[in-house]
Parts: structure tokens; sequence; C-alpha cells
């Protein structure tokens, strides 16, 4: 008979058998000689090259086992199929592994008693964590992984540096494509996100640049930043144009981060730095959770209506956001509610036109990528900035895009609730601050903005 390997109970070792049902294991190795005995009992025997010979004086204390080869042999096609799939779901993989098998066979294996071994046999094709971002950075380098992790299609890494500047890491990732794209982009659009960042290494942020191309929106770099400190953000953009020298995209959208605005107006200072209308809409909303106004809000129409208001004062020219302002807070004096609302109307003057000023004009960016996103995808690079039309325009001549849905600005900012447009367009009917009060009337309620984090 035919000696055959067979994989050890528990996927640990090797056995030996000569398909009669029984197993041998390795006991001794002397003068050259390999010495076995029965995985079950003291039956034994020897190893001559690869034949097994079992001693014929003696019996097996237990019956035969034929089924016991078949299911070492499923167990062990389950871990092989599992390195294999890297990317189905371990219990999937085991299903499938199973179609394949006898159902004798079938009902001697359980997933539980695979699993672990199934994930351990696919965590030996992985690196291993790294404790800090230069680990993190040769693992991805590395030839043994770069083929799963950090190669494009052109055989280039995504990797392209560390920049490590006074112990503020930052890992970048891009592509060659990628930076062809972003340089002939005229927008760009950089925010960081939080919920994929991973816990080890320790970082901050996943800053993310993409760009408004050929209609459509591409992520073109990424950042793993260990820091948001000033001085990681001005090493992280020279970084990045170090990779792309001609760089100079017309327009960048950004939150308002107090670290970050300088750094990209000091680095692209011909670049016209736009704020981002979903960050202007959240740090209102915060606002108003921190002063304890949104049960007011919600239970009030005028004070909704005036939250409405302020949401798509943005929408203003720059030149009429303070008068417009103005106007929100004579609506609060006449429904009686501005001494409610008055902390809230102070912070959006205060931190809104005072300390970050009207100029950055919000709309324009926003009503752009709506724009591209409800047209078909074109040859040529369209011209930007979109002309708006004033939105106090007294021969009511503006067309608001119809059905422009906030998905559309989710696709580009984030989470923004989808009633966004519709409450803008709501707002901008009521913006006639000398209407009559029974106008309010003909508006239905609709539920407060909720941005989420």
């Amino acid at each position: 008979m035919e000696t055959r390997q067979v994989p050890g109970k528990q996927g640990k070792g090797i056995t030996y058998t000569n398909g009669d049902g029984y197993f041998f294991k390795v006991n001794a190795r002397r003068n050259g000689n390999v010495y076995v005995i029965c995985t079950e009992c003291n039956m034994r025997g020897k190893l001559e090259g690869e034949r097994l010979i079992v001693n014929s004086t003696g019996t097996h204390s237990h019956p035969a086992d034929h089924v016991a080869e078949k299911v070492s042999l499923l167990k062990q096609g389950c871990k092989d199929e599992a390195k294999k799939m890297l990317g189905g779901k371990i219990q999937n993989v085991f299903s499938q592994a199973c179609e394949r098998a006898d159902e004798a066979v079938r009902s001697e294996v359980s997933f539980q008693t695979c699993r672990s071994s199934m994930y351990r046999a696919r965590a030996d094709l992985h690196p291993p964590v790294p404790k800090d971002f230069e680990e993190f950075q040769a693992s991805l380098v590395d030839s043994r992984y770069a083929d799963k992790y950090g190669k494009c299609p052109d055989d280039s890494l995504m990797t392209r540096g560390l920049v490590w500047p006074s112990g503020h890491g930052s890992l970048v990732f891009t592509s060659d494509l990628m930076l062809n794209i972003m340089v002939a982009a005229v927008w760009l659009f950089i925010d960081g996100t939080f919920a994929c960042r991973p816990d080890t290494p320790s970082s901050r942020q996943l800053l993310v640049i993409s760009a408004l191309y050929h209609g459509m929106l591409f992520p073109v770099c990424y950042a793993l930043m260990e820091s948001k400190a000033e001085v990681a953000y001005r090493a992280l953009f020279q970084f990045v144009k170090d990779m792309a020298p001609s760089l100079a995209p017309k327009y960048i959208v950004t939150d308002y981060e107090a670290t970050f605005v300088p750094v990209i107006r000091e680095l692209f200072p011909t670049t016209v730095h736009q704020g981002c209308w979903f960050h202007f809409c959240q740090a209102l909303h915060r606002n108003l959770g921190f002063l304890g106004l949104i049960t007011f809000v919600k239970s009030s129409f005028n004070a909704l209506t005036v939250i409405r208001m302020c949401y798509v004062l943005p929408l203003l020219p720059a030149a009429k956001m303070v008068e417009g302002l103005n106007a929100i807070e004579y609506v609060a004096h006449m429904n009686g509610i501005l001494g409610d609302l008055k902390p809230f109307l102070d912070y959006v003057r205060d931190t809104w036109l005072v300390r970050i000023g009207p100029s950055i004009n919000l709309a324009r960016k926003l009503q752009s990528v709506q724009f591209h996103y409800e047209t078909p995808l074109i040859t040529e690079p369209t011209d930007y900035p979109v002309p708006l039309q004033a939105v106090d325009d007294p021969e009511n001549t503006i067309d608001d895009p119809p059905s422009a849905s906030s998905q559309d600005s989710q696709d580009t900012q984030g989470t923004q609730d989808t009633q966004d447009t519709q409450d803008t367009q709501d707002t901008q009917a009521t913006q006639d601050t000398q209407a009559p009060e029974g106008s309010q009337d003909t508006l239905q309620p609709m539920p407060l903005l909720i941005v989420q984090a």
C-alpha cells in the first residue's frame, strides 16, 4: 500500500498512514532510522524512505478510522483556502470548502473547530502589527507584503514616503496616475477622517486629498498623520509639492482648522482658498448643542426658520453677509425669540464674520460640485467656477438646480443631511424680512438639519 502524509490532529505535525485507517507519528530517530508509533495506541513501526513499515506481530487496540484522513485533509483545505481568499469572510470560505467534501466528512467538521486555525493561517500572510510609523512604512515596502498592500497596477509602490518633522510623522500614499490627476485638476478638496485610522500605531487622522477632474471626484493622495500640528501640515504639503512640482490648483476647499488654514495659504499663495459649507453647518449645529438650544429650536418653528437662515448665510455675496445676519437678527426680534437665540447669533457674528471673515465664498464651491455631479462625463475639463447669481436677486431670476439633493454634496463632503438643499430653498423664500406675519403659514415645518460628526 502507498504511504501518505496527513496533517496531524489540531493541524499540528505530520502523521503517516497506509490508507488502512491507522495513523502513525514519529517517535524517535536512532542510527539513521525513523521509528513511529500509532497516534491512538502503542502499535509501532518505522519509516524506510517514504514507506511505512508496521510491526507484523502486534495489533491495534482501537478500530480503524477511515474518515479521519479525509477530515484532516478537509481542515487543511480550509486553511489553504483562507490564505488564497484574503478578501473573503472566513465562514464563507469554510462553507465553500465543505461543499466539495463528502457528507460523512462534513458531519465531522464544524466551523467552530476550524475558525481559529483558519484565522492563524491567514495571519501568517500579514506583516506583524507595527509599533510605530517607521515599522509601518518598512512593512509596506517589504517585498514579502508589497504585492498585497503596497503596489499599484503598474508595479510602482503606493507608499511614497514618511515625512518626519520633529516627531510629527505622516505616511503618504499616492501613485503616478493620481499625482497626474491632482496636477491637472482645478479644484482640490482636503479633509480628514477619523473612523478608519488604525489604533496601532497611534495616529490622529487620515487626511484625504480629492481632485475634481473631468466632472468626477477622485481621491488622489492619502496621508496617515500622527499629529495635527502646523509643523506636520507644513512638512506634509511641502512633500506633496516636491512630488508634484507643477501642482498649482486654482481652488482648494478645506475646513477651518486653525493650524491647517495658514499652511495652505502659505504654500499655495496663488490659489483661492475656500471654506467648506458642510463644516460650516456642522460647526453651527455643534454650537447649538453646546448652548443647549436644540430642544428649543425643534419646538419653535420661528426659531427653526432663523437657524435655517443662518445655515445659508454663505449663499449670500460676501459683501452682503453682515447685512444678511442683521436681517436674521431683525426676524428673530420681530418674532420675540432674539433673547433666546442671542448667544448663538453672537457666535455666528464673532466667529464667522469677524474672526474668519465673510470673504470665503462657500456657495460657489458647493454648487460647482453639484453641477458636475449632475452633468454627464465630458471629454474636456470644464471652466471653473460656475457663475452664481445673487441670492437676493430682486428679479427672482435664480434657477435652483432641480433635484439638487444633498446627496451630491454628501459624496464630496461626507454625511450631510439630504434635506439641506430643500432647507436652503425654504430659507431663501423667507429672506424678505418685511413679509407679513401670516406669510409663515405657507412654510412647512421640517426637521432640524442634523450633521453627523
